[in-house]
């Protein structure tokens, strides 16, 4: 009805109406799926600072051997430093993410039944990637080193050179291989965009036709939703597509968000019709 259309363009809220739902699932959908955490990315930004205190004068010190092995074995990188004060100072200043100590009879106990104590210092005030990585840490190394040590105890025992292979490989197979870090949150954050657009996009065309005639507002209410959702779905199944590489869904993602977020809308618009805007406190714990 062109007097319906006339009428809603009036609105103050006529602009926002048509084009937040888009603006939020572009802005929402780039936000969330071109920034997904590597986790080899993060591994190699993660700083281990070692400090060998080792004072064995034995060839070769049993410490350093240890040392290569983590600087072998390990994704992260790896500074030395000379004495506990100057990385400790360095993990508050947030240079380094963790610190192991090797202690000064480290060699001497190493080919004894003894048990061995190694420091490692953490810290909370660093990033959550960080921290997550350090808190791994305590028990990756003892089993790791406590493995290294028994078999130098091994060797020692039956009089051979202790090998440096690992007595286990693995083989890895990934049932699944996503093209992109973007396939796995892809589906979360097109549910919650397509929620989100429908909710903002609801309200905004609630205010705008509210104080127009009753069939004017059902009007607009029933058919204004089907071009504002099929444009934040044509825009949310873009960056999806585009992010994810998978350009052979495009038409299905943009066709379900669309129908998902059109039902949403008259389903919000319906309720904020019965109630008002105290709709909210039943929509927004859903």
């Amino acid at each position: 009805m062109p007097s319906s259309i006339h009428d809603f363009r009036r609105s103050n809220l006529f602009r926002a109406a048509i084009i937040v739902p888009t603006l939020i699932a572009l802005i929402f959908s780039i936000f969330n799926l071109t920034a997904p955490n590597d986790p080899e990315k993060i591994s190699s930004n993660f700083r281990l600072g070692i400090v060998n205190l080792d004072s064995s004068t034995s060839f070769p010190i049993t410490s350093t051997q240890a040392i290569k092995a983590i600087s072998r074995s390990l994704p992260f990188r790896v500074k030395l430093f000379k004495d506990s004060e100057g990385a400790e100072t360095a993990l508050s200043n947030g240079q380094i993410s963790s610190v192991i100590i090797f202690p000064e009879d480290f060699s001497d106990l190493a080919l004894t039944q003894e048990s061995l104590n190694i420091k490692i210092i953490n810290s909370d005030h660093l990033t959550i990637s960080e921290t997550q990585i350090a808190s791994q840490l305590p028990s990756t190394f003892q089993l790791g080193l406590s493995a290294f040590i028994s078999n130098l105890r091994l060797a020692k025992f039956q009089n051979i050179a202790p090998s440096s292979e690992m007595p286990i490989q693995i083989e890895l197979e990934n049932l699944y291989e996503a093209q992109s870090l973007a396939s796995v949150p892809s589906p979360f954050v097109m549910s919650f965009v397509a929620w989100l657009s429908s909710m903002v996009g609801s309200v905004l065309l609630f205010l705008a036709t509210n104080q127009m005639p009753y069939l004017n507002r059902a009007y607009i209410r029933t058919v204004i939703p089907i071009m504002t959702m099929g444009l934040s779905s044509l825009a949310l199944a873009l960056v999806v597509t585009f992010t994810t590489l998978q350009w052979e869904v495009f038409f299905m993602s943009w066709m379900v968000s669309w129908l998902i977020s059109l039902c949403l809308s008259w389903f919000f618009l319906g309720v904020f019709a019965t109630i008002g805007l105290f709709g909210l406190l039943v929509i927004l714990p859903l």
